[in-house]
């Protein structure tokens, strides 16, 4: 029945394996042991007994002992407790030292490894990345010797090449363990080994050392009482002596802190047809070594048309604040380096810090056929050392459509790209500089063109980029008011080009967070000047409508009727309904467009087309989502937006990458 609907099985309580993963390979792991759950309340697991596991219960198939745990404790701190017994944190105690922990993940098989602790317990804890990348599976076991009941060794092979090799103890032990299992080659091990202090004092003490071996070294191992060890090897092709080394990573920030604990030498995926997708890579060598160069080198014909738009780009840093999660507290000045820009330059150096992140980006084909391709990323540093990567990709069978339903609007402030290229605003050398960024942001399925028609819509002027208008406003010398369209038109025809849009969201009619200045060019004094008014009050119209009333004539020359909007920041429902007023007076056609913090229907008669909530608990409610739901019924746009809220999920500079996959994952389970 689990086959039927392809699901994948896990018994517990059940008896040891017969043979029946053969007829039903569904059927991946079973329990039939006395697992780890068992520390908790009695003292049945001896370090005789899991010294004896793999000669015995391991022999049949594999076991869901869920070990790893890493509440490790000496034999004289254990004490059984009720294992029924409620208010417990769900800590389990393992009896053991944090070596033997993490080498019983290696020892024992199960495709399913569950770790048997909370995960409080391995935050930020040695050895934590050692379970990083345990794969499924191994493509090869070796056992390196043992007794039952007192010690076992065993060396395996990951399906990325890796080699591992795991060694357990009952009591204290010396191990010299012959290496020739890697074969050829320079191997960089990584040991994970117990600390002298593992046996006195501390289980949870741990050792961690990296070094170059050769397949015909032994390695010695010193093992406390219920300890252990665990060391990964990673071929170093064509590492220079003294050279670097790259890794591919999961989807997360590399940093200093992190970059020394991947050690994956491949990169495998499962993509849909026209979907694009994403692994970093980490370069480590020497700081500020310069010269490197990366590409993508397809194995095959065949394999070339799968990775025929391949972006290989370097991971430049910037500076975040250390209160960036809470932006009303912004005091200190950022001094934390954090890498966010994706820089498709050549050639390029590591940080001051020994390493630097890498981004590859596969675009697949919409037409490629179903299977698995391959390719390497090939890295090169000046000397000509190189370094290859497996990237090993499935395509699957479906296929995304080029225009996606999902609605996405990042909003676009191309004066921070003229600051930070140094050009002129709207210059041809300023769209050149945003042509990539707006190209990469439209395959993302930006939908929406974030135009600007007065000076300060968001009145920030304290930040560096402030926005400034797309309009010019000129109040003639009779008092007249009369707009000039012209750098909007060239902006909006450029964003169409890279193809983002159709809509075009005009900030702001009335200004965020009560800000009331609103600028134009005084003709008879040739200088800047604004307007302090509120909505609603005889200037307010005398400023905006005749702006709206031309706003809306241009629209209808240029095309953009239906898809151009009046666009709103965070308002109340009775400034709202005085704006929609005036709307309606001078450009009937325009369309609402709105990031809000109440529901739509809080503003009454006035129609919010596209609106946009703020995502905390209280505001994405079951009335909100039931009356989006009324919505779309309708034709009616409705999202959700992160700004300053939540603390997490955010896309803020110090969030970890999988909170922004999760907010689109959030928006299709909500509809």
């Amino acid at each position: 029945l689990a086959a039927k609907y392809k699901l994948l099985v896990n018994f517990h309580g059940a008896f040891h394996p017969t043979g029946m993963n053969r007829t039903w390979p569904n059927q991946i792991t079973r329990e039939a042991v006395a697992g780890n759950e068992c520390h908790r309340y009695s003292w049945r697991l001896t370090p005789e007994l899991t010294a004896a596991l793999p000669f015995t219960r391991f022999l049949v198939g594999p076991a869901d002992y869920t070990p790893g745990g890493f509440s490790n404790i000496l034999p004289r701190q254990f004490t059984p407790v009720n294992r029924w017994k409620k208010g417990t944190d769900g800590t389990t105690p393992e009896i053991g030292t944090r070596g033997h922990a993490l080498a019983l993940c290696v020892a024992y098989d199960s495709p399913l490894m569950t770790l048997c602790d909370v995960p409080a317990n391995y935050r930020g804890q040695p050895g934590l990345e050692a379970l990083r990348n345990l794969p499924a599976a191994w493509d090869e076991t070796r056992c390196l010797g043992g007794e039952i009941g007192s010690w076992y060794a065993v060396a395996r092979k990951a399906p990325d090449g890796r080699r591992y090799l795991a060694a357990i103890a009952a009591g204290a032990r010396r191990l010299a363990l012959p290496l020739s299992f890697l074969g050829q080659g320079r191997w960089r091990m990584t040991l994970y080994a117990d600390d002298p202090k593992a046996n006195a004092s501390d289980a949870r003490a741990l050792r961690v050392s990296r070094r170059e071996v050769l397949g015909t070294e032994t390695l010695d191992l010193d093992l406390a009482p219920i300890g252990g060890a665990v060391a990964v090897f990673e071929l170093l092709d064509g590492k220079a002596a003294g050279g670097f080394d790259v890794s591919a990573t999961p989807l997360v920030r590399v940093d200093a802190a992190n970059a020394a604990q991947f050690t994956n030498v491949a990169w495998r995926a499962a993509a849909w047809r026209n979907e694009r997708v994403h692994t970093p890579f980490v370069i480590r060598g020497v700081a500020r070594a310069e010269g490197f160069t990366a590409r993508v080198e397809p194995e095959t014909e065949r394999d070339a048309k799968a990775f025929s738009s391949v972006q290989v780009r370097w991971v430049r840093e910037t500076l975040a604040s250390a209160n960036y999660r809470y932006p009303w507290v912004w005091v200190d000045v950022p001094e934390h380096k954090i890498g966010d820009i994706l820089d498709p330059s050549q050639p390029f150096a590591l940080t001051d810090r020994a390493f630097r992140a890498l981004w590859v980006t596969v675009m697949t084909p919409p037409d490629a056929e179903p299977g698995r391709y391959r390719a390497h990323l090939v890295v090169k540093d000046a000397a000509g050392a190189e370094v290859r990567r497996t990237l090993d990709l499935e395509i699957l069978p479906m296929s995304l459509p080029d225009r996606r339903k999902m609605y996405l609007d990042i909003w676009q402030t191309p004066w921070t790209i003229a600051r930070y290229y140094n050009v002129k605003p709207f210059s041809p050398e300023h769209y050149a500089k945003m042509e990539p960024i707006f190209r990469e942001l439209a395959a993302a399925g930006q939908k929406a063109i974030t135009a600007t028609i007065t000076d300060y819509p968001w009145n920030v002027r304290k930040n560096i980029d402030s926005a400034r208008t797309m309009v010019r406003y000129v109040k003639r010398r009779d008092g007249s008011f009369v707009a000039d369209f012209s750098t909007l038109d060239e902006y909006v025809a450029f964003a169409k080009r890279c193809g983002i849009g159709p809509q075009i969201h005009c900030y702001a009619i009335v200004k965020f967070q009560k800000h009331r200045d609103y600028w134009y060019h005084d003709e008879a004094t040739g200088e800047e000047k604004h307007m302090d008014c509120d909505p609603g009050s005889p200037e307010y119209e005398a400023y905006w409508g005749p702006l709206l009333a031309q706003l809306e004539a241009h629209a209808k020359e240029k095309g953009w009727i239906g898809d151009i909007y009046a666009a709103l920041d965070e308002l109340r429902p009775p400034e709202v309904t005085l704006t929609a007023k005036l709307v309606k007076k001078y450009a009937p056609s325009l369309k609402f467009q709105m990031a809000g913090d109440v529901n739509p229907a809080d503003f009454g008669d006035t129609q919010i087309d596209n609106y946009s909530q703020a995502l905390r608990f209280d505001y994405v409610s079951r009335d909100f989502l039931a009356e989006a739901a009324r919505r779309r019924a309708r034709g009616l746009i409705t999202t959700y937006y992160v700004c300053c809220v939540p603390e997490r999920p955010n896309s803020f500079l110090t969030s970890p990458l999988v909170e922004q996959r999760w907010l689109g994952l959030f928006a299709a389970a909500k509809g």
